[in-house]
């Protein structure tokens, strides 16, 4: 019986990868409120402890499991046309609705004229600068929140979508050429080994580049993410598994050279570490998959009712906004998953279906014209 495989839109039902992204975002409202109630995540507890916040580690968690769907996806859907739709009608529909909503709750909450507080150019520049997450993302709105101890700032958490992204579209030149390389080529040969060669040699370029200008911890997002993939092009014998390992240990050698020892090791390990928690054989944790995907839903909303529930409540200790927060972000998650997010997806296959009945009535066009000339 054939495996159903997984893609951005809807995770693989016989994994935990679902459950996993729902854990790493309710981590990265905890590490919030840390950041929000304090004014650094410096004061987190984790992060005296490993250098690193809860957040932090959740959010590499994050770049990991989305390697490894969607280079799942463009194995089993190589078209290109098929993965942007899905791409788009995931990420696109919730934002838009976030970024409406918020601004609305804003309005009525925080601003004495509601009317003028909509109408203004800010928010208008707000909104549709961030309906295009490829050009970089506005976070804050002027005056909002003035005493807390991050004012001006709605939505934070919006900086990863632009490289998530690019990270996507570069997926679509990287997994959708090296995936069918692979398959074609009997896994152990040179040409195998080659072509992972070559891949080695790409990602510490990519490594080398992004460390120049970025530094060592935001270099190692492009890695994370496609680590995760080259671990499910090796899940699907498509890759060696010596190359990965060789592939693990020249990331890490490339990690302690530019940074330190225990940064490189946990870059090096966490994707291994990661996948094999989303294969761990729980079948009672598999209904989980029935719920819906509240992980988007708890990304887009956790930051901007994080800075509400400070500010309508300054004397709320910092456990006591985070649980706060939670209860209300989770009302939010499951109604953008079941009014916004999910009922657009559905509307996936239409669309592929109007895009590609458009390409055929266009095809006899471009032959006449080439029979003409």
């Amino acid at each position: 019986m054939k495996q159903k495989e997984s893609h951005p839109a809807r995770p693989s039902r016989d994994n935990h990868f679902q459950f996993l992204r729902f854990v790493a975002a309710v981590m990265i409202i905890v590490s919030h409120g840390h950041c929000i109630v304090l004014g650094g995540q410096a004061k987190e507890p984790l992060f005296g402890l490993f250098g690193r916040s809860i957040g932090m580690m959740a959010l590499d968690a994050f770049f990991v499991i989305s390697g490894f769907v969607v280079a799942g996806s463009l194995v089993s859907r190589p078209r290109s046309i098929e993965f942007l739709v899905s791409m788009w009608l995931r990420l696109w529909p919730g934002l838009a609705a976030m970024l409406v909503i918020s601004v609305i709750f804003c309005a009525l909450l925080f601003s004495p004229s509601p009317e003028r507080f909509l109408s203004s150019s800010e928010v208008t520049s707000y909104i549709l600068g961030n309906l295009f997450p490829w050009r970089g993302m506005q976070y804050s709105l002027p005056g909002l929140f003035p005493d807390n101890p991050i004012p001006g700032v709605l939505n934070a958490s919006l900086w990863t979508l632009p490289k998530q992204v690019k990270f996507y579209l570069l997926a679509i030149l990287v997994f959708g050429i090296l995936a069918p390389l692979f398959a074609r080529w009997k896994v152990g040969s040179w040409k195998s080994w080659l072509g992972g060669a070559l891949w080695v040699a790409s990602m510490a370029m990519a490594f080398l580049t992004s460390f120049l200008f970025m530094g060592f911890s935001r270099s190692a997002m492009p890695w994370l993410f496609f680590s995760g993939g080259i671990l499910l092009l090796r899940r699907k014998g498509l890759m060696p598994t010596r190359l990965v390992v060789v592939g693990t240990f020249a990331g890490i050698s490339i990690g302690m050279a530019l940074g330190s020892w225990g940064e490189a090791l946990y870059y090096g390990l966490i994707p291994h570490v990661v996948v094999a928690l989303g294969h761990v054989r729980l079948p009672w944790l598999l209904a989980w998959n029935r719920n819906g995907d509240y992980s988007y839903g708890l990304y887009l909303y956790g930051f901007p009712v994080q800075q509400s529930v400070l500010a309508l409540w300054p004397g709320l200790s910092i456990w006591s906004s985070i649980a706060t927060t939670l209860a209300i972000v989770g009302l939010a998650a499951f109604a953008s998953w079941h009014l916004v997010e999910s009922p657009a997806l559905r509307c996936k296959g239409w669309i592929q279906t109007q895009i590609a009945s458009s390409m055929r009535l266009g095809a006899p066009k471009c032959t006449q014209l080439r029979e003409s000339s």
